[in-house]
C-alpha cells in the first residue's frame, strides 16, 4: 500500500507541529491552504477553536489605573494614555486585553513565531505577553509620550544569560530588540499561606450503655493537665482482655499516683490512659464519652467549631492556591505601543541538518501547500515555527530532547517522540549539508478538544 509522505527539508525540532489550514473542506485525506508561502513569520495560530485566551480589564483612560494578575504580574496605565485612529485623546472605559505565554504549549497554540525572519537565530523565552485595546468596540492605541509599564510574571532566571526585551514587528516579521533589565524577586510571593488552620474540633461521643465505663476520681490541683477531661466518663475501647478495666478489677482498687492520657487518633476521639503506682502500671485504649445534656452542650459546640474550621480551611486553601501562581520572579519594562512582546535570549547553535521526510501513513493528502513545523526543545521555553518555503533550513541539536509533533485538520495529532529521537544516531547528519531523513509519525486516536490536551501530548512525549 503506497504511504501518503510529506517532504520538508532539514529539520531542527523538539516538537514539531505541523499546522494546516484549510479554506474549504477541512477533512485528513483532503487540504487545501489560503497561506501564502511568503508568510513564513507570520502569527499564524494551527489549532482550530484552541488558543490561550485573552483577559479583559476595564480601565478608565481618564484616571488610568492598575491591571493586577494572580501570578504577579502588574501592568501600570497612566492618565489619559490613549488615543483613537484619528489622534483623539479617549475618554471613559477602555477595553484592556491582555494574555501571557511561558511554556511550548502557549507558544504552539499562539502561532507566534520564535525566530528571525532568515531563520538563522531562535529565541528562548522568559515570557511572552500580547497586549491589545478598544474602546467601544473599536481600536484604540497608546497616546504620544505615554507609555505603560508591565511588570510580568517570570518563572525563569539564569545567571548566566541575560534576556533582552523584544518586540514582534507584525509588519516585517521580525523581533525588534528594545533593551533589557534585570528581573526582581516578586515581593508578592511568599509562597507561604498567612491563613493558620485551627485545630480539627473533635466530635464529642455519646455514652453507650453497652459498653463499660468509668470516672476518674481526679485531684485537679496536682493533675491540672487533666481538667480538660472534666465532666467526662471513660469508655473502654479496645478488645484486648488484659488492657480491659472491666476484667482487672484491681485496677480501681490502686491509689495512683500518675496519671497520663495521651491521643491516639484525637479526631476519632481515641486516647491511650495510662496509670502508675510504684512498681505497678496499667495501659488501656480508651475514648471520653458524655452523658445529655454535657453531651448536648458538647455537639452544639462541636458544630460552630467545625462550620468555622471549614470556613477558614477554605479561606486556606484558596490562599495557598493563590501564592502557587504567583511567579518567582518580575520582568519590567515601558511599552509606548501595543503589541506582542517576549522576554527572550537568541540561541544560535550548531545543529545537525535533515533533509527531513514526515510520514503520516494513509491519513493526509501529501498535495499540500504549505505545512508550519515548529521545534520545541526540552526546556519547553524554545519553539520554532517553519514553514514549507524555508523546510530547507531545518535541523536539530543533539544532546537535547526532541519531540515532533504535529497538527492536522480536526486538531487531529502526531507525534514522534524524545524517545525515537535518542534513538537517531547524530553521526549519521552534519553541520554542513542536509541529510534525508524519514520521520515516521505516530498518530494519536483522538483529537484534541483543549490546551491541557496538548500539554499532556507534549509531557508524555518529550
Amino acid at each position: 500500500m503506497k504511504k501518503n509522505v510529506i517532504t520538508l527539508g532539514g529539520i531542527l525540532l523538539v516538537i514539531l507541529l505541523f499546522s494546516i489550514y484549510s479554506c474549504q473542506q477541512e477533512t485528513i485525506n483532503q487540504v487545501k491552504t489560503d497561506v501564502a508561502p511568503e508568510a513564513i513569520n507570520a502569527v499564524l495560530p494551527p489549532l482550530k477553536n484552541i488558543e490561550v485566551t485573552f483577559g479583559n480589564h476595564l480601565i478608565d483612560a481618564t484616571k488610568g489605573g492598575q491591571i493586577r494578575l494572580k501570578n504577579g504580574t502588574k501592568i501600570t496605565i497612566p492618565a489619559d494614555a490613549f488615543t483613537d485612529i484619528d489622534g483623539r485623546m479617549v475618554k471613559g472605559k477602555v477595553d484592556i486585553q491582555y494574555r501571557e505565554f511561558h511554556n511550548a504549549t502557549d507558544i504552539i497554540a499562539s502561532g507566534i513565531p520564535m525566530k528571525n525572519k532568515e531563520g538563522t537565530a531562535f529565541m528562548e523565552t522568559a515570557g511572552m505577553f500580547e497586549m491589545r485595546g478598544k474602546a467601544n468596540g473599536k481600536e484604540i492605541f497608546i497616546a504620544p509620550e505615554k507609555d505603560i509599564e508591565v511588570a510580568m510574571a517570570s518563572e525563569y532566571h539564569s545567571k548566566d544569560e541575560v534576556f533582552d526585551f523584544f518586540n514582534f514587528d507584525e509588519e516585517t516579521g521580525n523581533w525588534k530588540e528594545l533593551g533589557t533589565a534585570e528581573p526582581v524577586i516578586n515581593k508578592k510571593n511568599t509562597k507561604k499561606s498567612n491563613v493558620k488552620l485551627p485545630p480539627v474540633p473533635t466530635k464529642p461521643l455519646k455514652y453507650d450503655e453497652n459498653k463499660f465505663v468509668f470516672d476518674l476520681d481526679v485531684n485537679y490541683k496536682k493533675f491540672p493537665e487533666l481538667r480538660a477531661y472534666h465532666g467526662v466518663v471513660w469508655q473502654y475501647d479496645g478488645s484486648n482482655p488484659n488492657t480491659d478495666p472491666e476484667k482487672n478489677a484491681w485496677v480501681f482498687e490502686e491509689d495512683w499516683k500518675e496519671v497520663d492520657i495521651q491521643a491516639v487518633d484525637a479526631s476519632k476521639g481515641k486516647y491511650e490512659l495510662t496509670l502508675k503506682a510504684f512498681e505497678k502500671s496499667f495501659s488501656t485504649e480508651v475514648c471520653p464519652v458524655l452523658k445529655g445534656k454535657e453531651f448536648e452542650k458538647a455537639l452544639a459546640d462541636f458544630n460552630n467549631k467545625t462550620s468555622e474550621y471549614k470556613k477558614v480551611k477554605k479561606q486556606a486553601e484558596t490562599e495557598k492556591a493563590r501564592k502557587a501562581q504567583e511567579a518567582e520572579l518580575v520582568r519590567s519594562f515601558r511599552i509606548s505601543n501595543f503589541g506582542i512582546f517576549n522576554w527572550d535570549i537568541w540561541k544560535d547553535p550548531r545543529r545537525m541538518l535533515v533533509d527531513a521526510t514526515f510520514d503520516f501513513g494513509d491519513s493526509v493528502n501529501p498535495d499540500l501547500n504549505n505545512v508550519s513545523v515548529f521545534l520545541v526543545t526540552g526546556t519547553r521555553r524554545s519553539v520554532v515555527r517553519y514553514n514549507a518555503s524555508d523546510a530547507k533550513r531545518f535541523s536539530y541539536e543533539p544532546g537535547v530532547k526532541n519531540c515532533l509533533l504535529a497538527v492536522l485538520p480536526g486538531n487531529k495529532i502526531g507525534v514522534y517522540s524524545a524517545k525515537e529521537f535518542e534513538k537517531m544516531n547524530a553521526k549519521d547528519f552534519s553541520h554542513e549539508e542536509s541529510r534525508p531523513f524519514t520521520f515516521d509519525m505516530k498518530m494519536q486516536e483522538e483529537s484534541i478538544s483543549d490546551l491541557k490536551d496538548l500539554d499532556l501530548i507534549i509531557d508524555e512525549n518529550i
